[in-house]
């Protein structure tokens, strides 16, 4: 048995293969824990498909699910669109739900799934097994599913940065990206289109590469992909075109080589064809996006009718302004991480970071070139280039209005399973002599993409459980005003008579808790009176601040009290209590909004339910946070 020296163990456990294990899968764990059910997009979807499967539906889009499933899928994003806000998650309710143990016998929805072969789902299929086989809660089902994902991702990845001939540090990059991770952490089926894609891609490198003759163990291992492909979206039907760039000389003819790229398209166009026939026997689908004014047969003949205006398109949606900022902008941002629905970008600073980190990675990859024909580099970019065209083209025949000047529902992750011909591309280039220097980019890259992910994650935590966390870094933004939907002028109705104490409590959702609010509305009395505030922390049953207020009869006033901030405010719960003193009753009463609107809290001492209209303010912002340091 081999021994090695301790030094020799170091420099294994370096390797960058084992480093990105031990960082996605940290990365992925905390991406799969804290990323709130269905808040990637279309995940309720996906969870569908592949609890239809568990369940004994493999292919009917109307899948079953209990009641209490589909209001996990939606308690935290109800509304599942680009503008819905699901408002500041709670952590400690967040993980309560972990716990619970829901009653199965509650009635079913009928839901309607994606519509992916189940065969894209199966790590997702066997966590939720395992969560169901072990009886645990729905919730820690669904997270198995996800933790299942991240492992195959993981391990898929793992298997070809150990192998590649080629490009090893800016895979490493490219595998660990944020978004390509956030995708692997949830039950979406770009997973696996991604990992077959870079499996495909990393077996046309290794073919390129090698000088020996296709053997037929070799021509499966491409059949097979080629048929898993058929499975995902039909836009990887062109990953095959890239076998033009292995050498005729490895098959013997040409004869043969045009076989070999013929036998995947036949099987392909098979696979496709008896999984359509199967799908469409048992569905009458209609696509999610297709409404009154979407029409693709319509937009086909568009297209071939005005070609100079399609051309217009393409160079509309690639060039337009998309989510506020210019498309290329936004499809390079959402390429390597923009999370939610299209609701939580990073920091500009943090794609800044990023895309240093890949340059470095690809420079150290020319020390280990890849020789490439000019044949090969032109096959390479073409096959890119008809992908990229080929998702223009397909959202805006079946995802657009007919004639719209540019192309709708792009995002810069659908983008993601072609990138490796760009960075093979890359390592194709002119050697430089780097010398010593070599090991400085593996070194740094190794750090680089873990800061990366570490600030990929603090954007998803601060979206969803901080109040206001998407301003963290805003140079312009230094206070956060809670709760949403309580901070309105025009209550419906009023507490009635200040003669009694009245006490709202709630919770905070920011640190730095430094100001409070509510809203005095007008009363029939003549008198005015005085106040007395109060504001407790319950948490440690402190007084925040106390003062007695002048309330003069209005017609509508806030009332705003400030106070040193409370550093550690953050989930806090609170109390507002609002009392006369001994002198007269003011002629003033307090604004309430009927009904429970802010379960998070409740209003004590009114005779009617409801929420008082109230607000509460925070110092937030990474720039706060240096000045109250340097103070």
């Amino acid at each position: 048995m081999e021994k090695y020296s301790p030094l020799e163990k170091v420099k294994h456990l370096l390797k960058l293969e084992n480093i990105f294990v031990l960082i996605v899968l940290f990365f992925g764990t905390l991406f799969a824990v804290f990323t709130p059910p269905n808040e990637v997009p279309d995940e309720d979807r996906h969870f569908a498909r592949v609890y239809g499967f568990v369940t004994g539906n493999f292919i009917s889009t109307d899948v079953t699910l209990p009641a209490h499933i589909v209001k996990m899928l939606s308690k935290y994003h109800p509304l599942a669109t680009f503008s819905g806000n699901p408002g500041t998650i709670y952590i400690r309710s967040f993980f309560d739900d972990f716990s619970e143990r829901q009653n199965r016998n509650e009635k079913i929805t009928v839901f309607s799934a994606a519509i992916y072969n189940p065969i894209l789902y199966l790590p997702q299929i066997f966590g939720l097994v395992a969560g169901m086989f072990l009886k645990l809660s729905d919730r820690w089902s669904f997270l198995l599913g996800r933790i299942f994902s991240v492992i195959f991702y993981v391990s898929a990845c793992y298997y070809i940065l150990k192998t590649t001939p080629v490009s090893k540090r800016s895979l490493f990059v490219l595998f660990a990206m944020p978004m390509a991770v956030y995708s692997s952490a949830s039950y979406s089926a770009d997973m696996m289109q991604n990992v077959l894609s870079f499996l495909y891609l990393y077996m046309i490198i290794t073919a390129t590469t090698s000088s020996k003759p296709v053997a037929p163990k070799e021509w499966w291992k491409f059949l097979l992909l080629s048929a898993l492909l058929a499975l995902t979206k039909p836009i990887s039907l062109l990953l095959p075109l890239v076998s033009l760039a292995i050498p005729v000389t490895r098959f013997g003819s040409d004869r043969k080589k045009i076989a070999f790229i013929a036998s995947q398209y036949a099987l392909i166009l098979l696979i496709a064809l008896v999984w359509a026939k199967s799908f469409t026997a048992q569905n009458t689908l209609i696509h999610p996006l297709l409404t009154q004014t979407v029409s693709p047969s319509e937009q086909l003949v568009y297209v071939f009718l005005n070609p100079i205006a399609t051309i217009r398109m393409i160079f509309h949606t690639i060039f337009y302004y998309n989510y506020v900022v210019p498309s290329l902008l936004f499809y390079l941002f959402s390429i390597v991480g923009w999370f939610g629905w299209m609701t939580a970008p990073m920091p500009d600073f943090v794609y800044f970071i990023f895309l240093l980190g890949l340059t470095l990675a690809i420079l150290g990859d020319l020390g280990n070139p890849l020789a490439l024909t000019r044949w090969q580099k032109t096959v390479f970019l073409s096959v890119f280039l008809l992908y990229v065209l080929g998702i223009i083209m397909s959202m805006f025949i079946f995802s657009s209005p007919v004639g719209k000047l540019m192309a709708e529902g792009i995002q810069g992750r659908y983008f993601i399973p072609i990138i490796p011909l760009l960075l093979y591309l890359s390592a194709s280039l002119k050697r430089p002599e780097w010398g010593r220097f070599d090991r400085l980019f593996t070194g740094t890259v190794s750090v680089i993409v873990p800061v990366v992910l570490a600030f990929s994650f603090q954007t998803i935590f601060l979206k969803y459980f901080v109040g206001c966390g998407e301003n963290y870094y805003s140079i312009t933004s230094e206070t956060c005003v809670r709760p949403l939907g309580l901070q309105t002028d025009n209550p419906e109705k009023t507490v009635g008579l200040l003669d009694r104490p009245y006490i709202q409590t709630f919770i905070s959702e920011c640190n730095n808790l430094s100001e409070v609010a509510f809203y005095l509305t007008p009363y029939w009395g003549k008198q005015d009176g005085y106040l007395d505030i109060k504001l407790r922390d319950l948490s440690t049953d402190t007084i925040v601040f106390e003062r007695q207020t002048f309330a003069p009869k209005t017609n509508g006033k806030w009332k705003e009290f400030s106070f040193p901030p409370v550093t550690d405010s953050w989930n806090h719960p609170f109390s507002l209590t609002i009392a006369p003193t001994e002198d007269p009753i003011s002629a003033a009463s307090l604004g309430l909004l009927p009904e429970d609107v802010y379960p998070e809290g409740e209003l004590l001492g009114a005779y009617i339910p409801g929420d008082l209209v109230f607000k509460y303010t925070c110092r937030t912002g990474f720039l706060y946070r240096l000045r109250a340091m340097a103070r």
